[in-house]
């Protein structure tokens, strides 16, 4: 009996090591779908041309930015990040989805509410609120149609940003355009 423990241990560990890797291979940065070079009043440029992505904006600077911006896309899922240091990270998807049916579907779930600090119908800037009322974190949310294809972009929803953050990833959003 002791010895099975160890072999069903070891399956267990060898299917975690194959399946992470398989998520890890899904997920692919390709320099020749990417270009990042120096842009205006010291940002980045990011330019993305894979995929169905044929897209680029400005990153503005930011005081602590000292590594490039990256592009990694989720093959599985279709997303693109494109994140800048600890805080510019944007997620974009070609999808059709309005600010507000995505406002509505924020106000539904239980968990958070959501304090609106601007809202256009292609913008939603919103700060988290904990049911107790204790403000969390920043957000942004976005559409756009680019070369009549339709995309919403918003903030990394694995990060936390503060209002300032957010702010340079509106004015990134800004200057969005395609290639």
């Amino acid at each position: 009996m002791k010895l099975r423990q160890p072999t069903f241990l070891l399956y267990v560990g060898m299917f975690i090591l194959v399946t992470g890797v398989s998520v890890i291979q899904s997920c692919t940065q390709d320099p020749a779908d990417a270009l990042t070079e120096p842009g205006l009043k010291g940002g980045q440029v990011v330019r993305y041309d894979g995929s169905g992505f044929h897209l680029q904006m400005n990153i503005p600077q930011h005081p602590t930015d000292s590594i490039p911006a990256q592009t990694i896309l989720n093959e599985n899922t279709g997303e693109l990040d494109i994140n800048a240091g600890d805080n510019f990270g944007l997620r974009v998807i070609q999808e059709s989805r309005s600010v507000e049916q995505f406002r509505q579907d924020m106000q539904a779930m239980s968990l958070f509410s959501m304090r609106i600090v601007e809202e256009t119908p292609e913008l939603l800037i919103y700060q988290t609120l904990l049911p107790d009322g204790t403000a969390h974190f920043f957000h942004i949310y976005a559409t756009r149609i680019i070369n009549g294809v339709p995309y919403t972009i918003r903030s990394a929803p694995e990060s936390d940003f503060t209002e300032a953050d957010v702010v340079r990833m509106k004015e990134a959003l800004n200057s969005l355009r395609p290639l």
